[in-house]
């Protein structure tokens, strides 16, 4: 059986907070993706790891150049591996969280 255990979250200083906020994502246009992803200041190659219920983001992230989109539900080692990078959604992270318990 797998050891899981909770970690303390990291959360930014207050003047970078506007640089880790975004918007929904079920209204992330691929232009909007494009631009999160630019102005992230993160390591490429990402991961955008998203739930059940945003496939309107998946769209979106999947056209951008050395990124991946998996599935809360799907998601594998090796993406992870592959990953400099790591942005989940909240309600990826909800599923994962209650997939865990």
């Amino acid at each position: 059986m797998a050891d899981l255990r909770p970690f303390q979250a990291f959360r930014p200083r207050r003047d970078l907070a506007a640089k880790v906020a975004s918007p929904p994502y079920d209204v992330v246009s691929t232009k909007e993706a494009r631009a999160l992803v630019s102005g992230w200041d993160q390591q490429l190659p990402l991961v955008v790891l998203v739930g059940e219920e945003e496939s309107a983001a998946a769209l979106s992230f999947r056209n951008l150049e050395r990124v991946i989109v998996a599935w809360a539900e799907d998601i594998t080692v090796v993406e992870l591996l592959w990953a400099r990078s790591l942005l989940v959604s909240q309600v990826a992270l909800a599923e994962l969280q209650g997939g865990a318990s």
